[in-house]
């Protein structure tokens, strides 16, 4: 009998740890799954915050700044008038080529050629702006624009005068915003003042709604009917939706920054652009509306050729004291004096040349005309001769100007005569009769040298 009985608490013991284990380990899984529930938990919410996260910077980034500081300073304007400068007119094409001159870009800069009808016809400022916008950015119809997006409009007033309805991109605006119905908000410059305004595309021909007890205009109206379109019952788009045209954006891809003219060209280009320039060598300049047929122009059409123009100074540098449009070789003097470099010494090929008194430009008789002519120097030999390239009446043509001997137009080495110093004016019998003295060599016209590279 006592051996059944301590064979019975055996096996009772054995099950009571056994159970004890099982529910141990239960407990222990169970645990576990939850941390791993919970670890999971973390992890989704991190990834989500990630995701948010990167979702916002994308949506945002540079050009979400730009767009932010660009609507910022056009509301400064609402119900106020646009800044006074020359910079830009007073109408609403004005109001927007302010708004993004603030920020680096002028929306009006496309090639000479391109400010032109098929019919030689001058564009509006607003069509000058909108192909800037195409070739720069995109133009579009099939998406909702974003915050300084630029809005264009067409048929706002009867432009050419015929009487119909076919006057395309007659005025524009800058979008501020866009609500949860699609109205599109935007400012515009129209009448004396900077007005808000409304567009929404899903109802064109509706001036408002009803909202509870509130009217929301949705279609700000644009154009009135005159007395003469009454008279003669023609039916005129009057409001925003109806005279939509275009978007407009540069700020897609780009950034302000990345819009903005060159300044200044890599020290690497300078080789590419002294072998463009020799390519010239004695023929004439490329006809352009572009450049002049001038010395000038020639500096102007090499550097042109990689994207950076030598003449765009501040508007305040492009007249002189007296208020006189300042040439071509001053505009690219004062340039390379904003943004590039003037010295008198040490000149590298690349580099140009600027010249005084190389004729009478202002017919006084007098030796006083500062920088009258330009060249592009090629190369710059053992004697210190400098070798360039300008515009004369016979093309592009080869010159060398040496400031060492500035007075002497030649050397003797070995049997060869060596041109130094070209001559660049010659004296006229006025000037011979009246005793005038003129600087005919380069070097004695020399003012200094200009470099445009970084």
């Amino acid at each position: 009998m006592k051996k059944i009985v301590i064979l019975f608490l055996s096996l009772f013991l054995v099950v009571s740890c056994n159970k004890k284990t099982d529910d141990s380990a239960k407990n222990g899984n169970e645990k576990t799954t939850t941390n791993k529930t919970e670890t999971k938990k973390t992890e989704n919410t991190e990834t989500k915050k990630t995701e948010t996260t990167e979702t916002k910077k994308t949506e945002t980034g540079d050009s979400g700044s730009d767009r932010d500081k660009l609507v910022k300073k056009a509301l400064e304007f609402e119900n106020n008038n646009n800044a006074d400068s020359n910079d830009y007119d007073k109408y609403s094409s004005g109001f927007v080529k302010m708004l993004y001159l603030e920020n680096g870009v002028d929306l009006t800069k496309i090639k000479l050629a391109d400010k032109k009808d098929a019919e030689g016809n001058w564009l509006s400022n607003v069509e000058v702006m909108a192909k800037f916008m195409e070739q720069n950015g995109s133009l579009y119809k099939d998406r909702l624009p974003k915050k300084g997006d630029v809005v264009f409009f067409q048929n706002t007033f009867d432009r050419n005068k015929d009487g119909e309805i076919n006057d395309p991109y007659t005025t524009m605006g800058i979008v501020v915003e866009v609500d949860k119905e699609e109205t599109v908000h935007f400012l515009m410059k129209m009448s004396d003042k900077i007005q808000m305004k409304q567009m929404n595309l899903k109802n064109p021909d509706q001036a408002s709604v009803k909202d509870k007890n509130l009217t929301k205009t949705i279609n700000s109206q644009l154009r009135w009917i005159s007395s003469e379109e009454k008279k003669a019952e023609k039916t005129v788009p009057q409001y925003a939706g109806e005279l939509f045209l275009t978007y407009g954006t540069i700020l897609d891809n780009k950034t302000f920054e990345q819009l903005k003219p060159k300044r200044d060209l890599p020290q690497t280009d300078r080789e590419k652009v002294v072998e463009f320039a020799l390519s010239f060598e004695g023929k004439e300049l490329p006809k352009s509306e572009d450049y002049s047929n001038t010395s000038s122009g020639f500096v102007k059409m090499l550097f042109l050729n990689f994207e950076l123009n030598v003449f765009d100074v501040p508007t305040d540098l492009k007249k002189d004291e007296e208020g006189k449009w300042r040439g071509g070789t001053e505009l690219a003097y004062y340039f390379a004096k904003e943004y590039g470099k003037l010295f008198e010494s040490s000149p590298k090929k690349g580099d140009v040349i600027f010249f005084d008194n190389s004729y009478d430009e202002n017919k006084d008789g007098e030796v006083n005309d500062k920088l009258t002519g330009i060249g592009f120097i090629v190369e710059i030999d053992k004697e210190d001769t400098i070798h360039y390239l300008t515009k004369t009446s016979k093309g592009i043509e080869m010159k060398q100007m040496n400031l060492k001997m500035k007075d002497q137009a030649s050397i003797k080495d070995k049997n060869l005569t060596k041109t130094i110093n070209s001559q660049t004016r010659w004296q006229t019998a006025k000037e011979k009769k009246d005793g005038v003295v003129v600087p005919t060599l380069s070097a004695q016209q020399f003012n200094s040298f200009g470099s445009f590279f970084k």
